[in-house]
């Protein structure tokens, strides 16, 4: 019996961006010795590569390997399965050769509309390429956990991590950080050094080194920023890099914008802060995002955490260090 044959295209989507880096990475490990694997990886970002751009990445033959890989962020999906753009995407995706491994990474983008984020529903036309396209095609859909299952993710992602949580700590951990994975790893990463994986990571770890003090100050942060004062900005920015891991900081940041989205989009529909708590969002904290995305248009949230993404894959693609792109975000909007 023949084997069934490796996936050419692997279609990975969702909103918890901890499972599509992860992927990501675990591709590109399998591509061998990092030196040589650069020279057979391409990295592109739909938003502005054009199509004969991913045409010539994929037809392109590995150099002294036996396989390239091509890596498409954010593909633009927009728009009827009929259009010249979209069938001819979809006419590469069916050409791609045996000797290149095409990765499509779809994470979930702010819709502006009926408060939610624009997801790739089943009906969408690329998925149902996918599904008919056979063993060629993987897929992989990435969730983020519900409020209530993210005790037990941390429990999980601790023994994948080496570690271990007593359940109290992950109830607490769950309750500072909410859903994101991202952040979380970060956090039981520090954690875990500080307990030196020697026992297991107590509440009172996580209160004493993941206090919710710390995302009161990027509140602060946030409302310098809505009041304009970037020089104010900037030394609450100054502050929190020597009291946090930069990584984890961004995080922190790029989550309090993706909670003031929704709060400000449902404060445009009329709603209430107890509708916030029904996404397991803290009454209190609810109360505050509220208070704070007033100071907001919904556009100018939108541009800002567009502007976030950005700065993430500079930081990702070596084009600046994180303490420096966040310096240079401040100053911009």
């Amino acid at each position: 019996m023949a084997d069934t044959p490796a996936p050419c295209v692997y279609l990975v989507y969702g909103d918890d961006r901890l499972v599509l880096q992860a992927f990501e990475a675990e591709l590109v490990k399998k591509m061998g010795d990092p030196g040589l694997a650069e020279l057979n990886i391409t990295r592109l970002d739909g938003r502005t590569a054009a199509l004969e751009d991913l045409q010539n990445a994929v037809l392109a033959l590995p150099f002294l390997a036996d396989r390239r890989l091509v890596i498409l962020r954010s593909p633009s999906l927009a728009g009827r399965e009929q259009d010249s753009r979209n069938a001819r995407f979809l006419a590469l995706l069916d050409s791609v050769p045996e000797t290149t491994r095409l990765v499509l990474l779809v994470e979930d983008t702010w819709s502006g509309k009926d408060w939610d984020w624009e997801k790739l529903k089943s009906s969408h036309w690329l998925l149902k390429w996918a599904r008919k396209a056979g063993p060629r095609v993987y897929i992989k859909e990435a969730r983020l956990p519900a409020p209530a299952s993210m005790p037990k993710w941390i429990l999980d992602h601790a023994r994948e991590m080496g570690g271990a949580f007593e359940r109290p700590a992950a109830e607490q951990l769950a309750a500072y950080i909410g859903s994101d994975t991202s952040l979380a790893a970060q956090e039981m990463e520090k954690l875990f050094t500080y307990v030196n994986y020697s026992r297991p990571v107590e509440a009172e770890d996580v209160q004493l080194l993941t206090t919710a003090g710390a995302h009161a100050d990027v509140f602060t942060l946030v409302d310098a920023m809505a009041a304009g004062e970037r020089s104010r900005a900037l030394h609450e920015l100054e502050v929190l890099l020597q009291e946090q891991d930069p990584k984890t900081l961004f995080g922190m940041i790029a989550r309090q914008f993706r909670l003031l989205i929704q709060a400000r989009d449902l404060m445009d529909d009329g709603g209430t802060p107890r509708e916030l708590e029904q996404l397991g969002i803290r009454s209190y904290v609810a109360g505050k995002l509220m208070d704070q995305a007033r100071r907001f248009e919904l556009g100018q949230l939108l541009a800002i955490y567009r502007r976030l993404l950005d700065v993430d894959e500079q930081v990702k693609s070596g084009q600046m260090p994180i303490e420096l792109a966040l310096e240079v975000f401040l100053a911009e909007v």
